[in-house]
């Protein structure tokens, strides 16, 4: 083994260390009280983000209850391409995923199929921008995102004509630096909350925030966890409320790619609690893709994996990034696997060798101890090592892929409905229950 899989591992297992994260949280704290600070929370918020729609409902009760102090600060209207691969395509599915996000947390928002137009964006950034100073700032806000989200025309008027409006190249400038100040601050992403040095994204993560907030006494007459999306045990069912036979559920999977690796073991299971044919389908990471993914991006995704695995039990900071060489020996051996019937075993046993043991993918030892473990034959593997045909499966997985709407992993098709992420098992868990009780 050579000096660099030794020390790799151990570098990333320090960076997602809990015992360092505690530490971090306990100096921040200390730091906040010497300097009699309140616990305040910085909210980048884009007014055509449904994400931070759904977020800003909430945030007012979330910021009361905690007794918060809240800066909103306003974000461009346009989605970066080196942040966002696939604008378009995004714009579509997070609109459906909002959708279902609101059902789940009975938060009214319409059912559009893209956002209003820039201009009325542009009206709703002036109006948030030139109400910056009134006795709410998120109620205010709550009022133009709601008008502005029901393309309430004259609600959006009314509001225009209640105050002078800040000119439309002041407002731009003004978003430009906010856009700066959020990438100096070391994220992307709008619909984020910023505290005490870590980032919380949406209603999706804001359970992270909520049990850490919880976890300093504050609300201590309130201990509920409401944000927090459930770790799916999927227990075996009986018969009668398994799926139709013939359901499938389509899993789009990449080897370098963390959040599938969670995905993994909870789609099996769901797969077998329902009685659901599992189809796994890998497809090239996005940088084998020609996609870049920026610093700050890879980072937060290795943080954010961090959190998300301890919630759900599942092992995960040893990390031997399998870009390139180790990607390409993983997939020259998927199909030999799937004919073997261990296809759910291998990719789990790569993944996790990765993403939790350090295993270098790219070395005849790493891959040979992950196939071995799963009583492959290493002497039959190793030839299979040659045949490069796994590349167009690749590819034309990722034409499905792209064809259903999405471009990253891991996606999940269930009949007509496609999510995107491993934090997505509820909408399919609720999908296959009404099919069940069709």
């Amino acid at each position: 083994m050579g000096l660099k899989q030794i020390i790799l591992p151990q570098i990333t297992a320090l960076i997602t260390s809990e015992k360092r994260l505690q530490k971090k949280r306990l100096l921040t704290e200390k730091k906040r009280q010497r300097k009699q600070m309140p616990h305040q929370v910085t909210f980048y918020h884009r007014v055509n983000d449904p994400y931070s729609h759904l977020l800003l409902k909430v945030l007012p009760d979330f910021r009361d209850r905690f007794g918060l102090a809240v800066e909103p600060v306003m974000l461009l209207l346009d989605m970066k391409e080196a942040y966002y691969p696939a604008p378009d395509m995004l714009e579509r599915l997070a609109l459906k995923d909002a959708c279902d996000l609101a059902d789940r947390y009975d938060i009214p928002f319409p059912r559009v199929d893209k956002p209003p137009a820039h201009q009325k964006s542009l009206l709703a950034s002036r109006l948030l921008l030139s109400m910056a100073e009134s006795t709410d700032p998120l109620e205010t806000m709550i009022r133009v995102g709601d008008a502005f989200w029901l393309e309430d025309d004259d609600a959006l008027q009314q509001l225009a004509a209640s105050q002078p409006l800040l000119p439309e190249d002041r407002v731009l400038d003004q978003l430009r630096l906010n856009q700066q100040r959020l990438e100096k601050e070391g994220h992307y992403l709008s619909g984020m909350l910023h505290y005490g040095g870590e980032w919380y994204w949406g209603l999706d993560r804001l359970g992270h925030l909520e049990r850490r907030l919880l976890d300093l006494g504050l609300s201590a007459e309130d201990q509920t966890l409401r944000y927090s999306h459930p770790v799916n045990a999927f227990p075996t069912l009986p018969v009668e409320q398994k799926a139709p036979p013939g359901t499938v559920l389509d899993f789009f999977f990449s080897f370098r790619s963390p959040y599938s690796y969670l995905a993994i073991e909870r789609a099996c299971k769901l797969a077998d609690c329902y009685g659901v044919d599992l189809t796994i389908k890998p497809v090239l990471p996005m940088v084998m893709r020609g996609m870049k993914v920026p610093a700050a991006k890879r980072m937060y995704i290795v943080h954010d994996t961090k959190r998300e695995a301890v919630q759900a039990g599942i092992p995960f900071g040893r990390i031997f990034d399998p870009v390139g060489p180790g990607t390409e020996r993983a997939f020259s051996l998927f199909r030999h696997a799937r004919e073997k019937g261990k296809e759910r075993a291998y990719i789990l046993s790569v993944a996790r060798g990765a993403w939790s043991e350090g295993i270098d993918l790219s070395t005849d030892t790493g891959l040979r101890r992950c196939v071995e473990r799963i009583g492959l034959d290493w002497q039959t593997c190793r030839p299979q090592l040659r045949d490069e045909s796994w590349r167009e499966m690749a590819e034309s997985n990722r034409r499905e892929m792209f064809a259903l709407g999405s471009w990253g992993v891991p996606t999940f098709r269930l009949g007509e409905t496609v999510v995107w992420g491993q934090d997505r098992f509820w909408v399919l868990e609720d999908r296959l229950r009404r099919i069940t009780h069709d």
